[in-house]
This record gives C-alpha cells, sequence and structure tokens, in this order.
C-alpha cells in the first residue's frame, strides 16, 4: 500500500483524469465484507477508481450498547486496516468525501431503539458519533437504520427520529464551529416505497436536518414475494394497480419533492445488483410470473435472492435470455429456473439521464463491489455501470484500469456478519399454493389481461421483437454455479450484530466532579481530567464531553439542545433562563 501511494503522486493525472467540476455528486457505497470473498470477487478498498465517486460511504460500523460506535471488525481500525486505506483514497483524489455507514436491513432496529430511549442516551450517541468520526477522519455519518416504527421500533420512534437526526446536525455544526474543521455531513438512506416511509418519516420536519437524502430507489419487488416483478423499474406497468404503481424510481423521486425537498438534496439510488426468484414453472418466465422464493445463492456473494452484476454476467454467457421492457426501461432475465430483474448499461443511462435533467443532487450505487470491477465478467471495462453514470453525471470522469500493487495481508479474523441487501416490501396477492410464507400478506387486486397477454402479464418471450429480446449464443452448457473454482471457498459470514465479542471498554470519570467545577470556576477555562461527561458551570445550557485520544483528552463543547439542561449527570427539560 505505501508503495503505492509513494508512485501514484506521480501519475495520477495521466493515469486517471481530470475531475470534473460538475456539482453532479456520485456517492459510492462500499461494503468492507466483501473482502472476504474469492476468487475474482475479493475486494480491496484499492479497487476503488476515486474519481468515479465524489463520496465513498464505508458500510458498516455497529452501534452499541445504545449510544456508542464500533467497528465491524478489529482490522478495520488496526494499522494499515480498511479504514486506513479507505482513506489512502483521498490522497489520490483530495476532493473525496469518505463517510461512514451505521445500520443496514439485516441490522435492522434493535440497535437504534436504546438510543431514543432518553436525552441523555441521544446525547450520548450524538457525542460519541462526533469523537467516533473524528478520530478516524470519517468526513460524516450515513444514517442507514431501516427503519424507525418498524421491525421492532416504537410507533413513537417516528417523531424520536426526527429529534435525533436535528440533534446530530445541530452538534455537527457546533463542532465545526469549535474545532475550526469542516463540518461533517449527515446523509440519511431513505425508503423507496411508501410501506416504510410512513411509518418512519415525518418528511417536513426531517428533511431540513439531512445534507442529502440518498433515496433507495431500488428493492421494490423481491425474494418476499410469491410473483417475479423488477426490483429497480423506473416507471410502472399499465398492469399495475393502486399501490403498486409507487414502487419504481419516478414515484419515490417525486414524493420525496412533493414533501419538500430540494433537488440538489436528492440522491437517486442505483443498484448495481439483481434481485432474483426461483420460477415456480420454467415454461412461465415473464414478469409476474408465479414464483417460490429467491433464486439460489450466487457462486460469489453468496445471498440467496440476490446475484451481484458481474454474476449475472456470468450466467449469460452460459445462455441466459434477456428482455427488454420498454416501460419500465430495465432488463430482466432468466435461466432454467431463475428469473433476474437487474439494471445493464443502458438502463442506466437512462436513470442517470434523468437524474441530470430533472435537476437533481445526483445518484449512488450499493455498491461498488456488486459491479463488474475487475472487468473480468461483462467484456465492458472495469465498472460498467458506475462508469456509466459517472460518463453522464460528470463527463470529465474517467473509467480506466486501477494499476496493479502490492496487497497488504488478508484479514487475519474473520468475524461472523454478512448484511444482506435492502427489501421495500409490497403487499403481495395471495396463492392457493404458497410454498411459503411471505412479508406481507394482505391482498391486492388481481391485474386485469389481455389478449395479447399469458397469465403473467406480459408477452411471452416467443412473440417479444427481436429489439426487445436478445438471445446469447453460449459457448459453454450447463450452469456458472458448477464450475469448480479453487479459490471459491464459502466465503459466507453470518451476521455478527451484537453478538461480537469484540467490545469497547468505558473510561468512568474517577475525579470529583466538584473539584472539576471549582478549577472552571476559578480560571474561566475548562480541562478534561478524564473521559467523561462534565456541565459547562458558566452555562448550564452547555456541556463538556471528554475523550481519550490516545495520549491526550480531547474535549468537545456542545449545547444542550432546545430546552434542556445538564445539572450534573442528569438531563431535566426546563426553560432556559439565564445561569442555571
Amino acid at each position: 500500500m505505501d508503495i503505492w501511494i509513494l508512485l501514484s503522486s506521480a501519475f495520477s493525472i495521466a493515469l486517471w483524469g481530470i475531475v470534473s467540476s460538475s456539482e453532479n455528486k456520485m456517492f459510492c457505497y462500499y461494503s468492507s465484507f466483501a473482502i472476504n470473498r474469492s476468487g475474482k470477487a475479493k475486494f480491496l478498498p484499492e479497487h476503488i477508481n476515486p474519481y468515479l465517486c465524489t463520496h465513498i460511504i464505508y458500510a458498516f460500523a455497529d452501534v452499541v450498547d445504545g449510544r456508542d460506535l464500533r467497528p465491524s471488525a478489529k482490522d478495520d481500525v488496526s494499522n494499515k486496516g480498511l479504514y486506513y486505506r479507505t482513506m489512502g483514497l483521498k490522497k489520490l483524489n483530495p476532493e473525496l468525501k469518505v463517510l461512514l455507514a451505521v445500520g443496514g436491513w439485516f441490522v435492522g432496529s434493535k440497535p437504534f431503539i436504546p438510543i431514543l430511549q432518553s436525552d441523555s442516551n441521544r446525547l450520548a450517541f450524538v457525542a460519541n458519533v462526533i469523537a467516533y468520526l473524528r478520530k478516524y477522519n470519517f468526513d460524516g455519518l450515513d444514517m442507514d437504520w431501516e427503519f424507525p416504527g418498524a421491525r421492532g421500533s416504537p410507533e413513537s420512534d417516528k417523531h424520536r427520529f426526527t429529534l435525533l437526526m436535528k440533534d446530530l446536525q445541530d452538534s455537527f455544526r457546533e463542532e465545526s464551529k469549535s474545532s475550526g474543521r469542516e463540518k461533517l455531513l449527515l446523509t440519511m438512506a431513505t425508503a423507496g416505497g411508501m410501506y416504510f416511509i410512513s411509518k418512519s418519516y415525518d418528511p417536513p420536519r426531517l428533511i431540513p436536518h439531512i445534507d442529502y437524502l440518498l433515496l433507495m430507489a431500488y428493492n421494490y419487488h423481491g425474494s418476499w414475494e410469491d410473483r417475479t416483478g423488477h426490483h429497480s423499474g423506473s416507471h410502472p406497468r399499465a398492469q399495475e394497480v393502486g399501490p403498486e404503481r409507487q414502487l419504481n424510481q419516478q414515484w419515490t423521486i417525486d414524493y420525496w419533492l412533493e414533501q419538500g425537498a430540494s433537488q440538489d438534496k436528492l440522491i437517486v439510488g442505483i443498484a448495481t445488483y439483481g434481485m432474483t426468484f426461483t420460477l415456480a414453472d420454467a415454461n412461465q418466465n415473464g414478469v409476474n410470473a408465479s414464483a417460490t422464493g429467491g433464486g439460489k445463492k450466487g457462486k460469489y456473494t453468496k445471498e440467496e435472492g440476490i446475484l451481484s452484476y458481474f454474476e449475472i454476467c456470468d450466467y449469460m454467457k452460459y445462455g441466459m435470455k434477456t428482455v427488454w421492457m420498454d416501460e419500465q426501461m430495465a432488463p430482466y432475465g432468466y435461466h432454467n429456473n431463475l428469473w433476474v430483474g437487474y439494471d445493464n448499461q443502458e438502463s442506466i443511462t437512462y436513470k442517470a439521464n434523468n437524474i441530470r435533467n430533472r435537476g437533481l443532487g445526483g445518484a449512488f450505487i450499493w455498491s461498488v463491489e456488486m459491479d463488474d470491477f475487475n472487468g473480468k465478467s461483462c467484456n465492458q471495462g472495469r465498472y460498467p455501470l458506475l462508469s456509466t453514470i459517472a460518463e453522464i453525471l460528470r463527463p470529465q470522469s474517467v473509467k480506466t484500469y486501477i494499476p496493479r500493487f502490492p496487497r497488504p495481508n488478508r484479514r487475519t479474523t474473520l468475524q461472523p456478519g454478512q448484511r444482506t441487501l435492502r427489501p421495500t416490501p409490497r403487499k403481495v396477492r395471495p396463492t392457493k399454493n404458497k410454498v411459503r410464507p411471505r412479508s406481507r400478506t394482505n391482498a391486492i387486486p388481481e391485474r386485469p389481461k389481455t389478449d395479447s397477454q399469458n397469465a403473467n402479464g406480459v408477452k411471452t418471450a416467443k412473440s417479444d421483437s427481436a429489439d426487445n429480446m436478445r438471445e446469447l449464443t453460449s459457448k459453454k452448457e450447463g450452469d456458472p454455479d458448477m464450475v469448480t473454482d479453487e479459490e471459491n471457498g464459502d466465503s459466507r459470514i453470518s451476521h455478527r450484530g451484537g453478538n461480537n465479542k469484540y467490545q469497547r471498554t468505558r473510561t468512568i470519570p474517577t475525579e470529583n466532579e466538584d473539584d472539576t467545577e471549582s478549577k472552571q470556576i476559578k480560571t474561566g477555562k475548562f480541562v478534561c481530567p478524564t473521559a467523561g461527561f462534565y456541565k459547562d458551570t458558566l452555562d448550564c445550557g452547555k456541556y463538556y464531553i471528554c475523550l481519550n485520544m490516545g495520549n491526550k483528552y480531547r474535549q468537545f463543547h456542545l449545547s444542550c439542545p432546545r430546552d434542556l439542561r445538564w445539572p450534573g449527570l442528569k438531563m431535566h427539560s426546563k426553560p432556559r433562563s439565564g445561569q442555571g
């Protein structure tokens, strides 16, 4: 890594090109667990092209103890660990921002619920977030709680979540003024469908406190349903009725604009993976065909119901047939009893142009390691999907090969914990022969059929025109998952969540607080005696947080939110009037 960083400055301009001055943002999620994949799918921070992305979001850190952050694995923060190596990309592109994400679909609501149970927990979490981000040189926080007020979170958390985001933003601003450093960014991954939006957010009150809203405009359909559907269509199909017409990218964008979000605040999500189904009948393979569950696990991603873009390309080499849908401006493919809806360069070109033409803030992808990042599968070069977006939104950014470099040692400790991607459930119709229970049991109206449609609501593959259907000539027979790969062991890691034994100990203040207060009153200056929380004796509307930053204590001087006071270590709500 050191050799790469030292050499890169000499030829980075010639190699990468000039960064566009465009205002469009390109956020790139990076799942650190991809380092545990095998063969051509193994992904390291150095694989990221730092010029195609304006912001990298490192996913994830764990939320623990109802108020603290913790690395997902020890070697995230070890000497030259993944944090360090990801930050190293900023040496190539100093304009690059790196944010840290917390949450994710698999984590759910459980670790966030205690944060909202008291004002003191909420304030402690905010302070710990600031300290953690500054300690590891992140440029901001991406809140990816899926979802407040749902999945075990009480209904009241919908309101409390807005308070949390306000406290984070207010504290980020105050810390910036106090430290003289650039303000930390606060972004939020938002639900794309009304089911979770209605449960989780109060948009008019929430929007002002977020720097960028990252719209998860994907996972509208998936393996939790009993019929096939494209998970990231740009528009609804004519056969869709009622709430189903909300399950598409255009509806999500329109909704957040109608709620008062400014255009430049909206960052639209684009998936570099496909959602798969197992067809009940391989001969019924259109949209809305009967399905018995998610497709089998991908050879490299090892997750049921999902295939990376490069895994989909591998299937195409083995005869997967593809169909282009003009209505939704997106393709799907089928191979034996596997069905997958996905995005390709054509559908992503349409989406990126739509983002640009509507004057939106930009795009994000989930995720860099799901694209054909090394160009080994799709014959479209490195990062074919990300590069397509960047060429439209940031036309002077360059897609290119990343130079080879000496690889640092791989992780020595593999903790359980693979995150899954995030579904946006829809209501599904009941069937007489359900193979497995569904996440939603409410029925939706039967969809009308026309003479030109089969039972699945679309034209059969045989009647598709040459323009709409592309049948690939296969040089091989069989299934890509059956190919032997000596490097391809099972790289799964089960979710670690709160079961990770890697615990951070908390330092309890030992110095008498009264002594600390008397020193501040005498000198007018506050000095951290040890780690902990301390009130500001000169202004009880403010408080100090002292954190052990190695060989010294770092203090943060923050204001209590709204009308809260800090007498000792207990928060009370009462009007501010003079000194407490």
